[in-house]
Parts: structure tokens; C-alpha cells; sequence
């Protein structure tokens, strides 16, 4: 019976996606559908889109001749058949762009161009191959487009001076903060040691013409907020987020975090067992992640939570909070907007 039904799925869904435009990677059930979408507005949007991008690829130092780059990107079809860990699904950490054929690279690069300013693609594509993993690469970028929306959500709100971003480490995300926002925010990047990868990308950055940020050396506790300072963390572990959302909670200071390993104790009094490790036993490590983000949020009162894709990473929970709630869905600025530094 369950292959039955199974079968049944599969055929339901190739007769939901029967003619598939490649440009816009989106399915029609019927020839009609198709075709009136081939004469409409958003295709032609998508194609002259996909012309830009082209343009910008062919001139690039990782041109070829595949035409994926004039496909809008969709995640799903560019993970199909990335190299994943088989605990989680997560895409592997040994996957580096440099490795990625024809087909990804071109994704890749679209991807990229759609949603970055052409100095920090210009940054990431020259970047030492060494320090290109995939998974950081995704996972800061999507985490970069978080704070974009939570700033425009402050756009009207001309306080905020600095951005800091707290255990910084290969520091990405900060490049790309710096790339975008300076000189109307100062960046700060922190961490306990400095990286070959964080000089990596500084290198990457400023040889594009970006702006790069300072880097302070120093650990989670000698960190000094205001509250014109917008505090970001990625994937900070153990005590990291604890020490700084309560620093950022006295100065009255915003912060978008993406926590990643969270001590119980931090977040929950457990009188029973005092947060062991006994104690979490009926729950899966997913659930036990999901449950102490929950916990982080109220304790510290997280005003929004973004998701990013759970290929990329398990722990994709993104917390946000000293910002006013969304009235509305905010919308990215095209590529031809972006057209280089804020």
C-alpha cells in the first residue's frame, strides 16, 4: 500500500510540474499555463535578469559556457546533488567553491549576483581558494540578509553608529556588513584569536575596493555596548551568547543572533537535575536546540525569528530582537539596484 501511495505522489507531481520553465524554475500542470506565462511579464523580468547576470559571469574569472546562470536560482535544485553529511542532511564542510562543476559555479555566481553588490561578489569570487567553503559561504550570506531586513526595519531610525560582530571567526559576515554599510555604520569584528581565514577575506575585500572592518581582539566579556551598537553573532558557542545578549540587554542595545551550542543552565532552571545531561534524554539534539533557542528568546525578548535553509546548517535558528515588528514582508533590491555600497 505504501508504495502504492508512494507512486501515486510521484505521478501527482510530475503531472502538478508537467512543462518547467528553466528561467524562472518554476512548473505548470497544463500547456496553456506554460505558455502564457513564456508571453508574461515576470518571465521577461527573469530573462533580462538572467542577461545581467550572464553578462557579469562571462566576464568573471570563473566564466564558462554553461547557461545555469540565467536560471533564476532555487535552492532545492542546487543542493540536489551537493555532498551531504549523513547524520544531518547538512551540506559537507569539505565542499569548497573551488571544487563545484560547471553547473553549481554558474548557480553559484547567480546567486551571489542577485542578492550581494558587485564589489563583495567581486570579493568572494577572489577570495584564496583554501578559504572558500560552501557551507560558510551560504551560511553568511543568508545570515547577511537578515540584518539587511532587520536594518531597514530601522531605516528610519538613524541611531545606530556601529555593528559588532561578536566570536567573528572566519568573519564573513562582517566583511560583508562592512562592504555594504560603511561609512554609515561602523564595523567591529571580534574574536578571541585572528584567523588566517579572517585575513583571507580581509585581503579578498580590500583588494575588490571594499571597505573591510576593524578587528578588536579580545573575548565576549570585555565587549562594550550602547545602544546605538547592533550586536551580531554567529554561531557563538557555550557562554558566548549568554555574556553578550545580557550586555546588550542592559545597554538597550539591538542584536540578531544565531546561536549554535547553548547551555541549558544559561536559559532554564531545572530543579530536578540542574540542567544534566540525563535530563534531556527523551529529546532529539534538534529538539533540544529548538527548545533552549525558545528559551534564549524569552529570556532576552527576541522581537522576530528568521530560519535559514537546514542544508546548510542544523543549527539555523536566527534571533532577533530590540527591533519593531514587521508590518510588512520586506523585499530584497533587485541587482540592478545594488549597485555597489549603501
Amino acid at each position: 500500500k505504501k508504495y502504492f501511495l508512494l507512486h501515486f505522489v510521484l505521478i501527482q507531481a510530475y503531472w502538478d510540474q508537467r512543462y518547467v520553465c528553466d528561467t524562472c524554475r518554476v512548473g505548470f500542470a497544463k500547456l496553456k499555463n506554460y505558455e502564457s506565462h513564456l508571453h508574461g511579464k515576470r518571465h521577461a523580468a527573469a530573462r533580462a535578469l538572467g542577461d545581467l547576470a550572464a553578462t557579469a559571469f562571462q566576464t568573471s574569472h570563473w566564466a564558462n559556457d554553461h547557461d545555469a546562470v540565467r536560471c533564476e536560482f532555487n535552492m532545492d535544485y542546487f543542493l540536489r546533488d551537493m555532498p551531504r553529511r549523513s547524520m544531518n542532511g547538512v551540506i559537507s564542510p569539505r565542499v569548497t567553491i573551488d571544487s563545484l562543476g560547471k553547473a553549481h559555479r554558474a548557480q553559484l555566481f547567480r546567486y551571489l549576483h542577485d542578492r550581494l553588490a558587485p564589489s563583495s561578489v567581486q570579493a568572494i569570487l577572489s577570495v584564496d581558494p583554501k578559504y572558500g567553503r560552501l557551507k560558510e559561504l551560504l551560511e553568511s550570506v543568508e545570515f547577511f540578509l537578515t540584518v539587511e531586513r532587520r536594518i531597514l526595519q530601522r531605516k528610519q531610525d538613524s541611531s545606530l553608529q556601529t555593528i559588532e560582530d561578536v566570536a567573528t571567526g572566519h568573519g564573513l559576515v562582517a566583511h560583508l556588513l562592512a562592504a555594504q554599510y560603511y561609512p554609515h555604520l561602523q564595523v567591529t569584528s571580534s574574536d578571541i584569536v585572528r584567523r588566517d581565514s579572517w585575513n583571507a577575506w580581509s585581503m579578498a575585500f580590500a583588494n575588490a575596493g571594499c571597505p573591510t572592518p576593524q578587528f578588536r581582539l579580545c573575548d565576549a566579556q570585555h565587549i562594550k555596548l550602547t545602544n546605538t551598537t547592533l550586536l551580531v553573532c554567529v554561531h557563538g558557542c557555550d557562554d558566548v551568547n549568554k555574556i553578550i545578549l545580557d550586555k546588550a540587554k542592559v545597554a538597550n542595545a539591538p542584536w540578531i543572533s544565531m546561536p549554535c551550542c547553548l547551555k541549558a543552565t544559561n536559559y532554564i532552571d531545572m530543579q530536578t537535575s540542574k540542567g544534566s545531561r540525563s535530563s534531556w534524554t527523551p529529546l532529539t539534539d534538534d529538539m533540544r536546540y529548538i527548545f533552549l533557542c525558545g528559551a534564549l528568546a524569552r529570556q532576552f525578548d527576541a522581537t522576530a525569528v528568521d530560519i535559514i535553509d537546514s542544508r546548510i546548517t542544523a543549527r539555523s535558528i536566527v534571533l532577533s530582537g530590540g527591533f519593531p515588528p514587521l508590518i510588512r514582508k520586506t523585499s530584497y533590491s533587485s541587482p540592478i539596484q545594488r549597485s555597489g555600497h549603501m
